[in-house]
């Protein structure tokens, strides 16, 4: 297993908890970090009104531009506090991307946010968290929101 810690991030409320054990958790263990954010696909087409409507490639630009601008500055906390860090942006389904980097990397442990968002989400689309901590062959720390 490699000596750096996976840290995924979602840049939602509970990211600036996500970073803060990070920083934490390298420190006490030793490690440097890579900080994953996965910009989800926007389908290639989508039906509205039984119309086919086309992606919106700008926003999806957009979208990637304005998540590597954040990782930058996650990027740049975790460096601040002394502490290696890398960033890797990817496209995809989160979960998906996340593990394939688990599987290609074989971190330490993977930091993850969850946001409590209930049983029927859960039901329904299920839980990123949820899943990496079922499959991943490493540690996973899942940091919870306290706002919930």
């Amino acid at each position: 297993m490699a000596n750096v810690l996976l840290t995924a991030v979602d840049f939602s409320e509970v990211t600036q908890r996500v970073l803060t054990e990070t920083i934490e958790m390298a420190r006490a263990l030793k490690c440097s970090v890579t900080l994953i954010h996965v910009v989800q696909y926007m389908p290639e087409t989508t039906l509205y009104e039984g119309e086919m409507i086309l992606p919106d490639l700008p926003m999806q630009e957009m979208l990637e531009e304005n998540s590597e601008k954040l990782l930058k500055e996650a990027q740049l906390r975790i460096t601040n506090a002394g502490i290696d860090c890398e960033i890797c942006l990817r496209d995809g389904s989160p979960a998906y991307e996340i593990m394939e980097w688990i599987k290609e990397n074989s971190p330490r442990m993977t930091i993850i946010g969850s946001h409590g968002h209930g049983a029927l989400y859960h039901l329904v689309l299920g839980s990123v968290s949820e899943k990496i901590v079922d499959k991943a062959k490493c540690s996973v720390l899942v940091v919870k929101d306290d706002s919930i």
